[in-house]
């Protein structure tokens, strides 16, 4: 079962505004869900039931050659029926 939508943000606004990038939301079973975060870095994910981790990619953030990874702090658990808001998956470069 599906859950409602997932706002969140990507970015760390501490040091910079947020980020258009890829999110990527890893379930326990290893399952993969991906959404475009636009210039606002704001992004929505409509996710099953679960428990997720969630990292992003961005054309804008790289070491070397490769565009660097950023995490959520903790994993984002769904519910059916409700939504989290305030999601957010940050840089850890200063």
């Amino acid at each position: 079962m599906f859950s409602q939508q997932r706002p969140g943000v990507i970015g760390d606004t501490s040091v910079g505004p947020p980020l258009p990038a890829r999110v990527i939301a890893t379930g326990s079973a290893g399952d993969q869900y991906t959404v475009r975060a636009g210039r606002s870095g704001r992004f929505t994910m409509m996710l099953p039931t679960g428990a997720y981790n969630l990292a992003g990619y961005s054309a804008v953030v790289h070491v070397g050659r490769a565009e660097q990874r950023c995490f959520a702090a903790h994993p984002v658990y769904v519910r059916a029926g409700q939504t989290t808001r305030d999601m957010k998956v940050v840089w850890s470069i200063r």
